[in-house]
């Protein structure tokens, strides 16, 4: 079970750590609520070009997005694991959860948006919460980078 969504506070460059279980983000009704952006990256994706794609990307994102949210970045470690990044960071809240990687990966975090046919939800809110789904292709054959 994935323990820990490591998230970047992109005002105070502070890092914040998601966990799971009951220790998890708490939704917050306030309009000025930065949103939560949890990046689901393959690493070992387009033969390791994934991860040095991210790490190029990264910082830009940080410097483009300013203060209007926190980027959360989690790697998978293996097959499977981007559901349950997935349903981890819907669960805890996270306004997007972002595929970063080709096909494999993008069909993992589709999947994570599901739990037994029925949507994930957030446990820390009463009302109705969705997540965005996001992509960031990288492959042999296209890429944002």
């Amino acid at each position: 079970r994935f323990a820990t969504i490591q998230c970047y506070d992109t005002v105070s460059s502070g890092r914040i750590t998601l966990c799971s279980g009951g220790g998890g983000a708490t939704a917050v009704s306030s309009s000025s609520r930065l949103r939560d952006l949890v990046f689901v990256v393959n690493p070992q994706g387009a033969n390791g070009r994934t991860a040095q794609k991210w790490n190029k990307l990264l910082p830009y994102l940080r410097s483009r997005l300013c203060g209007d949210c926190n980027i959360c970045e989690s790697l998978t470690s293996g097959p499977s694991h981007a559901i349950d990044i997935t349903r981890e960071a819907i669960r805890d809240g996270a306004d997007d959860v972002i595929a970063v990687g080709g096909d494999g990966t993008l069909h993992e975090v589709v999947n994570g948006f599901f739990w037994e046919g029925k949507p994930v939800g957030n446990l820390n809110s009463e009302a109705a919460h969705s997540a965005a789904l996001g992509l960031i292709p990288v492959s042999y054959w296209f890429g944002f980078c």
